[in-house]
């Protein structure tokens, strides 16, 4: 089977196995990276010192003002 850079010019079995190949690179990549993180498995812990939720943080305003000419 000849290899054809154009996914419009190839034959279906040769697309579904181009994909194939994507989605298994992509996925061994997110396993491999999966294993080497500190906490394999768990989510991330909150810092000890992290802002508390609150004025000081991002939030948006109750009322939302709108600034532009009209027309």
């Amino acid at each position: 089977m000849p290899d054809i850079d154009d996914p419009g010019q190839m034959p279906p079995d040769q697309r579904l196995s181009e994909i194939a190949a994507i989605l298994a690179r992509g996925f061994l990549r997110w396993r491999k990276l999966a294993k080497s993180a500190p906490n394999p498995g768990k989510s991330p812990e909150i810092p000890q010192n992290s802002p508390k939720p609150g004025p000081t943080c991002l939030a948006v305003p109750a009322k939302t003002r709108l600034i532009g000419r009209a027309g």
